[in-house]
């Protein structure tokens, strides 16, 4: 193997992105053909998954031995949340074997739950390469179909810096796997011929550290093609943060060092410093570029030859998205398709509306919902399967899937934008439950609620009013506001309960993400001053006058818009705590 690392490392980018997506047109054919023939592919699939678990404790629980169509195992298994599957997960992070799969569980990975601060998705090798049945096709479609992508590197921003596999004290390791795992060993090797960034960059604890480390050798890259993140705003920050450091990411362009403003461990330090070589002319070059500030456009100077971004760009992270491509006019822009901690929905394909189901990776079926039942009440609820839908119509995910979650709701509404001859192709509307998500941070209204009860009485700070939502600063980054009616403690004391509150809500691992990478700011509080009208009652007046019934609306704890310091009257309770906005 490390003759193969060795021979790898030398070839040239494009020889390595070649091999690359050569390695991903066999799963192309097999996802083209497969389109062509979506009932039966979706029949085989869940048919072959429940062959796989008879021996398992759910599949002798719910009779997969004599399970054999698929209308019999939609009749015998009933759709479950997180909840319904969570004594299962538990038996395995105690240790226990062939609980929900026969396949050994390689990890518990860590996603935003609504009754708990964190949910943990088993993680198995068959769930890497349903996963996979969906990333090689996009890439095959991208790489094959844009020209200049094969001969440049690319960013790759996957992988949650510093939370790289933690340890666990249970059987089970919990945590994130590196990304590059869900490819074969050799394909793993050839994307990181071909990264911008190398992944050790992950290992980087501190965050500030993390951003000047990327963004060196994102500015050392002179011939980078393609980016690929999550939330835009991700790399929004990242692209804002050059003009804070230019100067010392120049010195270390030229002199091929690197001085990042937190110390990294001597042993990450030595490896990503044998990486590094002086670049005098792409120094020289920078300089110039950057000295006439990047803000409106300049940014494609810095990279001529970037020709794409992949992002979130429906729901939620549609503003953005839109605010990235103002920095980087002429580049494109590529929605994402639906990708989960639990599975793989759809994914892009070029010159298509929406993305394509994933038909390959998992057995999907859709909730067409009863808009009088409640979201976690599936009593009343019929499902769809995959060659059943119609255009236009908006539907519910439910997911099986060879990681052992079976008939799971998923919480995450699509619509129907299309066909690709038999193929759905589906647009991301939002999450179904209670979740406010402006860049990841994925906070529930179950787990804001406990969490604030709880500090209310830790601090003995009755209102009659509370409302927590999140808010965009005209001169730094987004945080959440705590709403107060009339309580008679002083601004020293809401300003403590708002940095507890803020220290309980990073108990959701997404929520915690996006405070370390700069996306969230601290919990703020804002005293609603309402001259003799109660807040609540501002609210619904605000609500109104927005077109709202005020017959429908009902108090919340947990509110999505972005407006509410214009609707009341009143004002920010000072902050104590050091504000970091504007800073990298």
């Amino acid at each position: 193997m490390r003759t193969v690392h060795r021979l790898l490392g030398n070839f040239p980018v494009a020889t390595a992105n070649s091999l690359l997506v050569g390695s991903c047109l066999k799963s192309s054919w097999r996802f083209a053909v497969a389109s062509r023939s979506v009932a039966e592919t979706q029949r085989r699939l869940v048919l072959g998954l429940i062959r796989r678990a008879e021996a398992t404790q759910f599949g002798q629980e719910h009779g997969f031995d004599r399970i054999r169509t698929v209308d019999e195992f939609r009749t015998r298994v009933p759709i479950r949340d997180y909840m319904g599957h969570l004594p299962y997960i538990e038996a395995i992070a105690e240790g226990r074997a062939d609980v929900l799969t026969s396949d050994r569980v390689l990890l518990l990975q860590p996603s935003s739950g609504s009754t708990a601060p964190s949910k943990l998705i088993p993680f198995t090798d068959r769930l890497r390469r349903e996963f996979m049945a969906g990333v090689e096709p996009w890439l095959a479609n991208l790489y094959m179909n844009r020209k200049g992508l094969l001969s440049g590197s690319a960013y790759w921003a996957v992988t949650p810096p510093g939370n790289v596999a933690p340890s666990s004290d249970g059987p089970v390791p919990i945590g994130f796997d590196e990304d590059s795992r869900y490819f074969g060993a050799v394909e793993q090797l050839l994307l990181r011929r071909c990264m911008a960034v190398p992944d050790a960059v992950a290992a980087i604890d501190d965050m500030a550290a993390c951003r000047y480390v990327t963004l060196l050798f994102l500015l050392r890259s002179q011939n980078l093609v393609l980016a690929s993140v999550w939330n835009a705003t991700f790399l929004t920050l990242l692209l804002k943060s050059i003009g804070a450091w230019t100067d010392r990411l120049l010195r270390d362009i030229q002199a091929g060092t690197l001085t990042p403003p937190c110390s990294l461990s001597p042993a990450l330090h030595r490896q990503l410093s044998r990486l590094l070589k002086p670049k005098r002319r792409r120094a020289e070059q920078l300089s110039r570029i950057l000295s006439d500030g990047c803000e409106r456009g300049g940014f494609v100077r810095v990279w001529p030859r970037l020709k794409l971004v992949s992002c979130w760009c429906d729901g939620n992270a549609a503003a953005g998205a839109a605010e990235l491509g103002e920095l980087l006019p002429g580049v494109e822009i590529q929605p994402k398709g639906l990708m989960a901690t639990e599975g793989i929905v759809s994914f892009p394909l070029l010159g298509q509306p929406g993305g394509a189901l994933a038909v390959r990776s998992h057995f999907f079926e859709f909730i067409e919902r009863c808009s009088e039942l409640p979201t976690n009440d599936f009593s009343g609820c019929t499902t769809r399967l995959a060659n059943e839908l119609e255009q236009g119509r908006r539907y519910s995910v439910v997911l099986t899937t060879g990681g052992g979650l079976y008939r799971y709701y998923l919480g995450d509404l699509v619509e129907v934008v299309g066909f690709r001859g038999a193929l759905p192709l589906l647009r991301f509307i939002g999450k179904e439950d209670d979740v406010s998500d402006m860049v990841g941070e994925k906070l529930h209204a179950a787990h804001v609620e406990r969490v604030l009860q709880r500090v209310s009485r830790q601090f003995r700070t009755p209102s009659e009013f509370q409302m927590l939502a999140p808010h965009q600063s005209p001169m730094g980054s987004a945080c959440y506001v705590l709403y107060v009616g009339d309580v008679a403690v002083d601004d020293g004391r809401l300003d403590e309960m708002a940095r507890e509150i803020d220290s309980s809500l990073r108990e959701n691992f997404h929520y915690d993400h996006s405070r370390n990478l700069g996306q969230l700011g601290p919990v703020r509080v804002f005293r609603v001053e309402g001259k003799g009208t109660p807040a609540s009652e501002q609210r619904i007046a605000h609500l109104a006058a927005c077109g709202r019934k005020m017959t429908t609306v009902k108090p919340r704890i947990l509110e999505k818009d972005l407006d509410w310091a214009g609707a009341f009257a009143g004002r920010f309770v000072p902050s104590a705590e050091k504000s970091t906005e504007g800073k990298p």
